[in-house]
């Protein structure tokens, strides 16, 4: 019994100094991890091998990755200063991830360094908006990765993979927005970076399906994804097959713009633009009207009162008129034909309408000068049916009626006349991209001003010019008759003349012979 009690004693004597040594390890790799970030962070080491060694050193002890992704590396995000300390910092972050994904299973420091890594990205991304920052943190992080893995490294790919993916499905939060982007394309670039990779259609839904549902909100009260967050996911976008599109998208943008139309405008012109710019405009066709209905959906954000997203929803009429330039223009045209008819629209959402008319114009305009367009049948009756009546009548200030005529009259005028405009192209397209580009706050403009007319002072001004022009053409057509009539006259003179000098040379030469 004394010998039991004594061993007894003794293993737990054991395991209390076994735990104490344990405990003063992980504590000494953290304070050794966290100098060696401060290090970093400040100016690094000047002796690359030490440098290296050192990292070695901390990256293959388990507690000191521990630590780093408990807490240091969080510190260590919001602590970088220059592109050099997030580089380092990167870098450290991918070794360590590295040297996790050799358990070959999923653990919370895999989690939490995957995450301290896409915070970086993000807070680079945002830092570099308004700081000497232009390293493309991103793009960092994919070739340190491919750099690092070797293509028998199967096991660990599907570790990193699955530790970013997890990073992706953590709940919306301000203090978490966006990293699920750096997350979902860098778990995608690791999950193809194996040599054996075939296409996995379950982790692509995976990813396309948080994708949707990450940009437009869905489970949250989170507003969607700003057009920054929406840039940043670009190359997952551009990524998109049609049928992912209409599988995925489609159902998280319905469900978004029930419930938050306006917000949802900023990430659908960020959205439908990066799809323009792939050649992938066609996606949008079939939802002009229907359930989804983005025409009618833009519009109202146009005239809503207090709308702050006006801006983005003249880009959408923008984007869907060039994606659609028959039936979609037609159906733009009409709506805000319909929409400008309300009196009681505020002067902003008037602004809006008409200025929506405008970068439609210029869009059309713009597709005709590149020769990409082959139905252009009905934009003149567009414009004589409804765009001129509706920006006459439209109310709005005298320089974006002004601008939005002139659009539609060069427009149609290029429809009339084949004829190729003087100036290389490259010229008419930056002349079309300034103008497109005016600023419009679609408010009032100096309401009560002198020199903004009201509606029936600008229709007057309209017709006199209309007038102004016609007398002038008149004129114009007198003269050239009366300068031809006496060019007639004066020739049928020398032809008399002529006549004349014949008869005289034969009289003198005797009688004409019969």
């Amino acid at each position: 019994t004394q010998s039991s009690t004594r061993r007894y004693y003794y293993c737990v004597c054991r395991a209390f100094v076994t735990f104490t040594m344990e405990s003063d390890d992980g504590g000494s790799a953290a304070q050794e991890m966290k100098k060696y970030l401060d290090r970093i962070m400040a100016s690094g080491f000047k002796n690359s091998n030490r440098s290296a060694s050192a990292k070695q050193e901390l990256v293959t002890n388990a507690a000191a990755r521990f630590s780093l992704g408990d807490s240091l590396a969080m510190e260590a995000v919001h602590a970088c200063s220059s592109d050099k300390a997030f580089k380092r910092v990167l870098d450290l972050l991918i070794s360590s991830l590295l040297e996790e994904a050799k358990e070959l299973s999923v653990t919370e420091t895999s989690t939490n360094i995957s995450k301290a890594v896409c915070h970086l990205i993000i807070e680079h991304k945002e830092r570099a908006e308004h700081e000497s920052l232009s390293l493309d943190l991103m793009r960092q992080a994919i070739k340190s990765l491919d750099k690092a893995i070797k293509e028998e490294e199967l096991d660990e790919c599907r570790i990193i993979s699955e530790s970013m993916m997890a990073v992706a499905r953590i709940p919306l939060a301000e203090a978490q927005r966006a990293t699920y982007i750096p997350a979902l394309i860098l778990a995608g670039k690791v999950h193809a970076m194996a040599s054996t990779y075939s296409e996995d259609t379950g982790f692509r839904r995976q990813q396309v399906d948080l994708l949707g549902r990450r940009l437009f909100a869905l489970g949250s009260s989170a507003k969607p994804a700003t057009s920054s967050e929406v840039n940043l996911a670009a190359p997952l976008i551009e990524s998109l097959a049609k049928a992912e599109f209409e599988g995925t998208m489609i159902p998280a943008i319905n469900f978004k713009i029930s419930v938050d139309r306006s917000s949802t405008m900023e990430s659908l012109h960020t959205f439908f633009d990066i799809l323009l710019r792939e050649n992938k405009g066609d996606y949008l066709q079939n939802h002009l009207g229907g359930s989804t209905n983005f025409v009618r959906n833009a519009i109202q954000t146009c005239t809503d009162a207090g709308s702050t997203k006006r801006r983005d929803a003249v880009g959408v009429l923008r984007i869907l008129a060039q994606a659609s330039p028959a039936a979609g223009t037609a159906m733009i045209s009409e709506q805000l034909s319909r929409a400008i008819k309300n009196m009681t629209l505020s002067s902003g959402s008037r602004e809006c309408v008409v200025d929506a008319y405008k970068q439609v114009a210029l869009s059309l305009l713009a597709l005709r000068k590149t020769g990409t367009v082959v139905d252009d049948s009905g934009w003149r009756t567009m414009a004589e049916k409804y765009a001129f009546p509706s920006i006459d009548k439209s109310g709005a200030n005298a320089q974006l009626v002004q601008d939005a005529r002139e659009a539609w009259m060069e427009l149609t005028n290029s429809l009339i006349s084949s004829a190729t405009n003087s100036g290389p192209k490259s010229n008419q397209q930056d002349d079309i991209t300034k103008r497109s580009g005016r600023s419009s706050s679609y408010a009032p403009v100096l309401a009560g001003a002198e020199h903004v007319p009201p509606a029936a002072q600008l229709d007057e001004r309209i017709s006199t010019r209309r007038v102004s022009t016609s007398s002038m053409r008149i004129e114009s057509q007198r003269e050239r008759a009366k300068a031809s009539a006496g060019a007639m006259s004066g020739l049928k003179g020398s032809q008399q003349d002529a006549v004349a000098k014949q008869s005289g040379r034969r009289s003198s030469s005797g009688p004409a012979r019969p």
